[in-house]
């Protein structure tokens, strides 16, 4: 299976829509002791990608433990779990527990239980947050010895907008303590991530060397294309080009892969992804390799399930044999019931959710009144300031959805931030948290 496809699973979720830890044990394995950890770019990153992160382009560059606190971030997700599916069998791969304080993840623990033959993998990430809910530091840890050792810590810097603008790593080394390894200056237009160059610490030559050069261009809110160039030593070299297309909603729709022959100095197509979406849910996704001289070909297909109020519980993948989808893994979720509504329960509080959260230029708010009544929703700033009524109308009891462009009542396009949709109906009232992200 080519790279392409272990590299668009994470970064996109259910949690926010998709396995969030998943598929691929390597995400919460980014160096163990005696390796190294790989800070390189979202796009070459060994897991798989999401569409939600692809909406949020600008955090390409961060390393796979940002995405899991940010995908966490307002999803009350406290555990998932990866199976892989052989001989009418399921065998537990990974599972991971999230702690949570004030509703915002703090630390994250898998354990791998197929590292080695009878050996079980562990390993931490711990994370702290700035005033804005950006993550500020990440650190990770790795059992060993009945102890949790240190790893690597990744230290974020930002602009006004939020924009990133510098990312260090360090790594730990016993009795030496934190040693600088790696580090990225960025260029950000307002919050959009523009340019990063990388260099890596070159411990035998004892000099920083080139490491990395991407560019990302923008329509909009919306990410058009990614090019990533290695250094040769000399000069910078073409290496890889991601390119995305949008829906009129602008849902991702297709993730387009090409490699630079340097032979020929053409870009060759090497893999795709399409996104089928359904009332605003990620539903499908289908992952198709290019082979010359055949062309497009399947490789496989992951297909999403949600609950009552469109947050994930499992995604079923299956993999393309002998013309027909093999089920072969399965990702799970569960929440810490705050925002999950029992249809059994008598007394059935108001529930309000939004997806994709964070968002781009869209969103959907999705709510589930427990009885026909009059129903106002609305949107608030964080200094409480009403800023769009969405919804002021008699409706009936069940589910309802409404879709919000990050506009204000008078048209006008909102800063990036947080916001909070409030809804009233039958006495009582609820309050969400939803991220704008421009």
């Amino acid at each position: 299976m080519k790279a392409y496809k272990l590299i668009f699973v994470l970064l996109i979720a259910a949690l926010f829509v998709s396995p969030l830890f998943c598929v691929n044990s390597s995400l919460f394995n980014p160096g163990k002791q005696g390796q190294t950890g790989h800070f390189t770019p979202r796009l070459s990153s060994q897991t798989k990608d999401r569409p939600l992160t692809l909406d949020m382009a600008k955090f390409f560059y961060y390393p796979e433990e940002w995405a899991i606190w940010y995908q966490l971030y307002g999803v009350g997700c406290i555990s998932a779990s990866y199976e892989y599916y052989d001989n009418n069998e399921w065998f537990l791969v990974n599972e991971t527990v999230v702690d949570r304080v004030d509703g915002k993840p703090i630390t994250a623990t898998s354990t791998d239980f197929t590292e080695t033959p009878n050996q079980i993998g562990r390993y931490e990430y711990t994370y702290t947050a700035n005033s804005q809910n950006q993550p500020a530091t990440i650190t990770s840890s790795y059992y060993s010895g009945n102890q949790w050792n240190f790893d690597r810590r990744q230290t974020y810097s930002y602009n006004e907008y939020g924009g990133v603008t510098q990312v260090t790593v360090e790594e730990y080394y016993n009795g030496g303590g934190w040693v600088m390894v790696e580090q990225a200056i960025c260029a950000s237009t307002m919050d959009r991530l523009t340019h990063v160059l990388s260099t890596e610490y070159n411990f035998d030559q004892m000099i920083w060397e080139n490491s990395m050069n991407m560019s990302l261009t923008w329509t909009g809110n919306l990410v058009n294309e990614v090019i990533e160039q290695g250094w040769s030593g000399s000069e910078w070299e073409n290496g890889s080009k991601t390119a995305f297309t949008y829906t009129d909603q602008d849902y991702l729709q297709q993730v387009t892969f090409e490699e630079w022959v340097h032979t020929s100095g053409v870009w060759q197509a090497d893999g795709r992804i399409t996104y089928t979406f359904v009332d605003g849910l990620w539903m499908e996704e289908l992952i198709e390799e290019y082979n010359y001289p055949q062309g497009w070909t399947l490789g496989w297909k992951g297909v999403m399930s949600y609950n009552t109020v469109g947050y994930p519980i499992s995604q079923l993948g299956y993999e393309r044999q002998n013309d027909s989808w093999v089920l072969v893994e399965r990702t799970s979720f569960s929440y810490d019931g705050s925002d999950i509504i029992d249809n059994t329960t008598p007394n059935v509080p108001l529930v309000i959710t939004n997806y994709p959260n964070p968002f781009v230029s869209t969103t959907a708010v999705t709510y589930k009144l427990p009885q026909s009544a009059q129903t106002e929703l609305c949107i608030y700033n964080v200094r409480g300031q009403l800023v769009r009524n969405l919804v002021n109308e008699p409706l009936t009891s069940g589910q309802h959805t409404v879709s919000w462009d990050g506009k204000d009542d008078n048209g006008n396009s909102l800063a990036s931030g947080m916001y909070l949709g409030r809804i009233t109906s039958a006495g009582k009232q609820e309050t969400h948290k939803m991220l704008l992200m421009k």
